[in-house]
């Protein structure tokens, strides 16, 4: 829009005055930048400049649903039928559809079925709760079910350990039985290794005694005869 300067602006006015030459007088507005004395020129520049600041900000026409959310554009095309979705896109109309879309998620929140509820097959073969097989139980039982296979395999597991631990001391005590035996059969080889030399050093302790018999009775035969 071009602005106009004309003359015929002011011709309803007796008395034109510029708002160059009138000073505003009331509190200082820190938050627009407006102080007490400034012209009403200065003044009203500083307005309509926020103005048009806060219009690009709020200006919903450049919302494009159709590139950044397909199914709201969709959503949008239905609630307002016939027009594209960046028609009428005013605040309150966006508010209003979002509101609108709010409540209709809801309601399909609220109707979703309860997870813990739902009846689902599950295959406990692996433990044989209850009875092997798929069984179709909601998700607390399955999870109860698990546990319960959980607990039954612990169990398993500690009898099994001890039976290995069982085995292990039945294995120990075999193999110091064998240590026992091969210490009394190696104990009694050198018993029967120091016997057998005992005795054949009364073989040889006989052999010279054997010696010297026949030596002596040797010497005795050749002695001359008394007349």
């Amino acid at each position: 829009m071009s602005c106009e300067t004309a003359n015929y602006l002011y011709n309803r006015c007796t008395d034109v005055i510029s708002t160059n030459c009138v000073t505003y007088q009331g509190e200082s507005i820190d938050c627009l930048g407006i102080c007490k004395g400034i012209t009403l020129t200065k003044l009203e520049d500083i307005v309509i400049n926020k103005i048009c600041t806060l219009s690009r900000l709020v200006d919903m026409s450049v919302i494009d649903f159709t590139q950044k959310c397909p199914w709201i554009a969709i959503a949008w095309n239905n609630a307002h039928p016939g027009n594209k979705p960046n028609v009428d896109n005013t605040i309150l109309n966006i508010l209003n559809f979002i509101l609108d879309e709010l409540c209709v998620l809801n309601s399909k929140v609220d109707d979703l079925p309860n997870p813990l509820t739902v009846e689902f097959p599950l295959n406990y073969s692996c433990c044989g709760i209850p009875c092997g097989g798929e069984t179709v139980f909601n998700m607390p039982t399955h999870l109860k079910n698990i546990i319960d296979c959980i607990c039954i395999l612990n169990t398993k597991i500690e009898s099994f350990k001890t039976s290995i631990d069982n085995a292990n001391i039945k294995a120990d005590n075999a193999i110091q039985i064998a240590q026992d035996a091969l210490d009394t059969i190696t104990s009694q080889q050198n018993a029967i290794t120091a016997l057998s030399t005992k005795i054949n050093l009364q073989k040889d302790k006989i052999n010279d005694i054997i010696n010297a018999a026949s030596t002596s009775l040797a010497t005795i035969a050749n002695l001359p005869l008394i007349p």
